[in-house]
């Protein structure tokens, strides 16, 4: 487990908070009522490979949600896990 003691680093911390069709409706109404309209307005449904990044009043990211295809772990985003790359740039001649 990690524990951030950098007050900076928390404050800029963004929350991923992974839904799915089913839980979409209570993950919205836990919602403010503008961050509610900028999920509806951009057709987010919380489905498998879709998401939304939600602005705060700045136009920073203030949170992102993740549509996930598994009902019974929405927490594991699209039913599978990301792969890191290993790629890395080509150096400049």
């Amino acid at each position: 487990m990690t524990v951030i003691t950098d007050k900076k680093a928390f404050e800029k911390a963004i929350p991923i908070l992974a839904t799915d069709t089913a839980r979409l409706p209570r993950l919205l109404e836990s919602l403010t009522p503008v961050e509610r309209r900028w999920a509806q307005t951009a057709g987010f449904d919380g489905s498998a490979n879709t998401f939304a990044l939600i602005p705060d009043a700045k136009g920073n990211t203030a949170r992102a949600f993740p549509g996930s295809s598994n009902r019974s772990r929405p927490s594991s985003v699209a039913g599978r896990r990301p792969r890191a790359s290993t790629a890395r740039p080509t150096p400049s001649p």
